[in-house]
């Protein structure tokens, strides 16, 4: 594939688009395809911190969505809960995005700099 072919979009209502690639594949959920995407990349790296160039590792990754996800479990969270997360942009703040998905939860991020107007969920 030419260098061009990877930058053809186009813009809809304000949204790249760019080319479908047809995935057909037998998952039962969002979840276990990141599980098994992020599985097969291993030693790869999945994030790198710009400020510090800290990496983590696809594997390092995989083991702290696994014990995040088991441990949202323990605290009796199931498919259909809804997680929240009011945290800064760091390495670790996909983790229970992630745990959330492994485990058919609904993640609600939200920002940290957030005023009560924002906050409340009164719409008067």
């Amino acid at each position: 594939m030419a260098a061009d072919d990877l930058r053809v979009f186009t813009v809809q209502n304000k949204v790249y688009k760019g080319k479908v690639s047809p995935y057909i594949a037998n998952y039962k959920s969002l979840g276990e395809l990141i599980w098994v995407k992020i599985k097969s990349n291993g030693d790869k790296i999945a994030h790198l911190d710009a400020c510090t160039e800290k990496i983590v590792t696809y594997t390092e990754l995989q083991d702290k969505v696994e014990r995040c996800a088991l441990w949202l479990q323990k605290q009796g969270i199931k498919s259909g809960d809804v997680i929240s997360v009011c945290t800064n942009n760091h390495l670790n703040s996909i983790v229970p995005c992630l745990a959330a998905v492994y485990i058919n939860a609904i993640f609600n991020p939200w920002n940290e700099n957030m005023d009560l107007l924002e906050f409340s969920c009164d719409d008067s």
